[in-house]
């Protein structure tokens, strides 16, 4: 392994910075080298560094810095499909080493599974993930993912978009990410409002504190059958509102009978179920009508 491109991304937590390069020139070489300084005014004091993170199956495409822990996702691609990790690293006595790591599983709840991870945020237990690009050739809103650590597991809470409407253009909504440890601020160079003719882009902005643990953790589904030919029967949760989307995004069912709905009229196909709790928590699952 070597050191290429030296500054690919720069991350600082109080006095320590960590530089990034990559191992090789090569583009399919996606390795990720992680430099540690201590900041002394306006000199870069080396600390450590770990080499040669990731494999050439498994890129590693960004990293955030918090809590002195370096915290990377990475991607691997299978079939067009992402299968994305994050891996949090701690150093221990001028090692690094892994202390903790999930996956990125193609069953979270969202319309397509080809996206690729490149960006990271951390504020306090939560980690949100943010997509600069796809496998497959197909427009759509981009989602951010959130991930929040619940009895010391990291478990995935809910996805947000963008509040524009147009689904038909890529938005890049989280394509870059920045936060000041209790907001979160997402980028989105090509949202376009509306029928505007070039989109201006925007940035949104997350307050998490108002964020709630999601109550759709348990691994039983809170509603059956799934497939199904009709009706969706909802069980054990108490809710006040449920949509479902097309798989472009587009709303297709609104309802507020939280007992059962019925797709009978809907075309067969994947469709995204969003419920909302009483007390304003929601999540969005992947339902199939056949």
């Amino acid at each position: 392994s070597g050191v290429h491109r030296f500054g690919m991304q720069v991350e600082t937590d109080g006095d320590k910075v960590v530089i990034s390069s990559r191992t090789s020139n090569d583009d399919w070489d996606r390795r990720m080298n992680f430099h540690v300084f201590q900041l002394n005014g306006q000199t870069l004091v080396f600390d450590s560094e770990l080499l040669a993170l990731g494999s050439i199956e498994s890129k590693v495409e960004g990293f955030d810095y918090k809590f002195g822990k370096i915290y990377t996702v990475q991607y691997a691609e299978n079939n067009g499909f992402s299968q994305g990790k994050v891996e949090i690293l701690e150093n221990q006595d001028g090692n690094w080493q892994t202390e903790d790591a999930f996956f990125v599983t193609n069953d979270i709840p969202i319309p397509w599974s080809d996206h690729v991870y490149t960006q990271i945020e951390v504020i306090g237990n939560r980690i949100f993930l943010g997509s600069t690009g796809y496998f497959l050739a197909t427009s759509r809103k981009f989602p951010v993912l959130n991930f929040e650590k619940i009895n010391d597991e990291w478990t995935f809470q809910n996805v947000f978009y963008s509040d524009q409407i147009n689904t038909a253009d890529d938005d890049y909504f989280g394509s870059c990410m920045a936060s000041d440890g209790l907001n979160l601020l997402i980028g989105a160079h090509m949202d376009r409002p509306g029928d505007a003719p070039f989109p201006p882009g925007a940035v949104y902005f997350l307050d998490t504190n108002t964020l709630k643990t999601s109550v759709f953790t348990s691994k039983a589904p809170i509603f059956y059958p799934n497939p199904t030919k009709d009706l969706v029967y909802f069980k054990d949760i108490s809710l006040q509102d449920v949509k479902v989307y097309a798989s472009n995004g587009t709303l297709v069912l609104h309802t507020q009978e939280t007992n059962e709905i019925s797709l009978a009229n809907l075309p067969n196909g994947i469709y995204l179920l969003r419920a909302e709790t009483v007390d304003g928590q929601s999540q969005t699952f992947k339902i199939i009508k056949n």
